[in-house]
């Protein structure tokens, strides 16, 4: 299970999106 990270500026929302992209 590879682990988010989440920028100071960006939003976990958009975190888990672009995660969601690159699993997809």
């Amino acid at each position: 299970m590879s682990e988010i990270k989440v920028g100071e500026n960006e939003s976990l929302d958009n975190a888990l999106k672009r995660f969601k992209r690159q699993c997809a």
